[in-house]
């Protein structure tokens, strides 16, 4: 589980359905359409969510859950989405090719010995370090994001070659169904989707690739266009502030949340 700036999504998603307390009559209400792949560090979100905080506040926020970061990126440029939670590398690759996307709240902070994802193969699985992993084929959830950096780098800081490694992407449950069929050796997964297959005891975690990149950084961040932020300053500002309001408490009390 990382630090918020994670948890049974099940249950927060039927919270978050539930009816919540309506704004207050003299608050204006915005309607801001969000989009995330499924990972625990969207977790303040939902909390907020279900505690009626957005409303509260004067937003209505409706989540939409996509495949990855690069989906995610695509649909807040092409305005299908006003705010969308990626990993960092997208959105880095984003802004090198002139996307005017503007960062308004962090999302995800590894920190060393945290396992918010890992590299998955299956229990009786003859692979026991990143050199077996030579030649094979490995699932990342998407090619240019921070998890499939980090694969490659763990690979080839562990005594692998990455280069030699076929990387293709999949999300948990196809990866689990890849690896059972034997269509690849192994699978780099994150927290809600990792946790709830290795709890089946038919796999287990062969390493974090995280510790390949560093002991802390930011994985993950809320963001937005320039002129969605420029048009809409208010209500980006409430949902910077819910979502560090929801974050400190979801870190306090990781059980309740």
């Amino acid at each position: 589980m990382s630090r918020f700036f994670m948890t049974s999504f099940a249950m927060l998603f039927a919270a978050a359905l539930a009816t919540t307390p309506l704004a207050d009559s003299q608050t204006a209400i915005a309607h801001v359409r969000l989009a995330s792949s499924a990972n625990d560090d969207v977790t303040p979100v939902l909390y907020a969510q279900a505690q009626g905080w957005f409303l509260q506040a004067g937003l209505d926020v409706e989540l939409t859950a996509v495949s990855n970061g690069s989906a995610v990126a695509t649909a807040v440029a092409s305005g299908s989405v006003d705010v969308g939670r990626s990993s960092l590398l997208p959105l880095i690759a984003a802004h090198a090719r002139g996307l005017p996307f503007t960062l308004i709240g962090p999302s995800g902070v590894y920190y060393s010995g945290l396992d918010t994802g890992g590299i998955v193969v299956l229990k009786d699985s003859a692979i026991a370090g990143a050199r077996d992993l030579n030649g094979k084929t490995v699932s990342v959830p998407s090619l240019n994001d921070v998890q499939g950096i980090a694969t490659r780098s763990w690979i080839d800081k562990n005594g692998g070659d990455s280069s030699s490694v076929k990387f293709v992407e999949a999300t948990g449950q196809e990866s689990a169904v890849a690896l059972d069929t034997g269509r690849i050796t192994a699978a780099t997964l994150i927290n809600p989707l990792m946790s709830q297959i290795l709890a089946s005891g038919k796999y287990r975690m062969l390493a974090n690739p995280l510790t390949g990149l560093g002991s802390r950084l930011l994985e993950s961040a809320w963001f937005t266009t320039s002129d969605y932020a420029a048009k809409n300053p208010a209500a980006i500002r409430k949902f910077s502030d819910i979502l560090a309001r929801a974050s400190e408490f979801c870190n306090a009390h990781p059980g309740q949340t």
